[in-house]
């Protein structure tokens, strides 16, 4: 586990990227306990491949 200052810095900084184009799933963070999450677009998400 990350120390509890080090991982909030890397959400915040995770959500100023991320949330600026996509909405947070807060409904499934507080279902799952995991955080952040976000809804995306499947269309436009482009994953690279696993070689």
């Amino acid at each position: 586990m990350l120390p509890a200052g080090f991982y909030d810095s890397v959400v915040a900084e995770f959500d100023r990227r991320v949330g600026r184009f996509n909405r947070r799933a807060s409904e499934i963070e507080t279902k799952t306990g995991l955080s952040p999450c976000y809804y995306l677009d499947a269309a436009a998400v482009e994953v690279p491949a696993v070689t």
